[in-house]
């Protein structure tokens, strides 16, 4: 919607979606599992 109305060009809109998809999807749920992780097995 946003890029039809002209607020960015549409190569902004897809690199804020791929940057957010790997932070929110791919970094931080990996490194919780990592601190979880790495509790538990006790080093």
């Amino acid at each position: 919607h946003e890029y039809i109305s002209g607020y960015y060009r549409l190569s902004v809109y897809f690199l804020s979606k791929i940057l957010s998809d790997i932070l929110m999807l791919r970094t931080i749920p990996a490194v919780i599992f990592s601190c979880v992780a790495y509790f538990m097995i006790g080093k």
